[in-house]
């Protein structure tokens, strides 16, 4: 198709900056949103002053056990692959095998530090909203059985399911790229969810995993898919029809998205639980207690900066540390 003179195109570009820099923002909102919530933080919990040590211990308890605090250090051993992407683009060539034995000895003596500080950062800003005794029946929940076998398989194949959401970001930018001149482009709708995994897919809804979701998307990744896009295009330049089609497409690709991330997990949790096992959670999840945690880790987007610049730092340190040779 010929485009009207004077009307901006663009090219897809499958580069790696865009990988890499969405990476950190990502995870960075996964740690202080997952779950997400469904209202707005409250301005009171805007400074948060430490809990009691024996509180804090408590909530670190918590984090491993519904997956955040190991969570925090797989996202920094999974940011691995966006790093050497972006070395070997400055280098202009692969990194040997060499290389990358010497890039992981660097990120063996950063990330653990960072893990560290960045799970205490985390149980500080997030059992502030809590008492102790909400936290022992949160600790509680997060112990039974059903509720290990749902963390466990939430947390599942994480390689695989940061893949799949590149992808799905890659495909966002090519759909996006061809609405700012092609007029009928559209996303499709997936198709219905069958009866078991529409009720894993309520059960996540009530986990906050579906409100964490929406936000990631619509925020964090349409932002970065929109960046990569801005370097192609001046997006000031484009016609009205042009805005309006492409936030038509934006919404549309948001919402299909986050259906394709919620299904991969409602997938790799329900084949971890039992009938009875979804039936118990939905009971836990719905109780007032657990509601409360997900608008507290809600409360916490605001320090999300805090969170996301603390791994963007050890993300640095670790490719300043390989490039100066140390």
């Amino acid at each position: 198709m010929t485009s009207p003179p004077g009307t901006p195109t663009i090219v897809p570009n499958r580069g790696t900056n865009m990988i890499f820099k969405a990476n950190t923002a990502l995870l960075a909102g996964a740690l202080i949103l997952a779950p997400a919530a469904f209202a707005a933080p409250s301005p009171a919990r805007a400074q948060v002053e430490s809990p009691a040590p024996a509180k804090l211990a408590k909530y670190r308890i918590l984090m491993t056990l519904n997956g955040t605090a190991p969570n925090v250090r797989a996202i920094l051993d999974g940011a691995k692959p966006a790093i050497i992407g972006y070395l070997e683009q400055r280098k202009g060539a692969p990194l040997t095998d060499a290389d990358k034995a010497r890039l992981d000895a660097i990120a063996a003596r950063v990330f653990p530090d960072a893990a560290e500080a960045t799970v205490n950062r985390i149980a500080e800003i997030q059992s502030a909203g809590l008492s102790e005794t909400e936290i022992d029946e949160l600790t509680r929940i997060a112990s039974t059985p059903a509720a290990k076998r749902f963390y466990t398989a939430k947390y599942a194949e994480q390689d695989t399911v940061a893949q799949a959401s590149q992808d799905d970001m890659m495909g966002a930018l090519m759909t996006l790229a061809h609405a700012v001149n092609e007029p009928k482009v559209a996303v499709p709708p997936l198709e219905p969810a069958d009866g078991r995994t529409q009720k894993v897919l309520d059960l996540l809804k009530l986990e906050g995993s579906e409100a964490y979701e929406s936000y990631i998307t619509r925020h964090d990744e349409m932002d970065a898919i929109m960046a990569e896009i801005g370097k192609q295009v001046d997006l000031k330049t484009l016609t009205d029809d042009q805005r309006t089609r492409i936030e038509r497409v934006k919404d549309e690709e948001s919402v299909r998205m986050t259906q394709k991330s919620l299904r991969r997990s409602a997938d790799l949790i329900g084949k971890a639980l039992s009938d009875a096992d979804i039936a118990g959670l939905t009971g836990d999840f719905a109780k007032p207690v657990s509601q409360k945690l997900v608008q507290v880790k809600f409360d916490g987007i605001q320090h999300k900066d805090e969170i996301e610049a603390a791994l963007r730092a050890a993300l640095e340190k670790v490719t300043a540390a390989y490039e100066a040779g140390t």
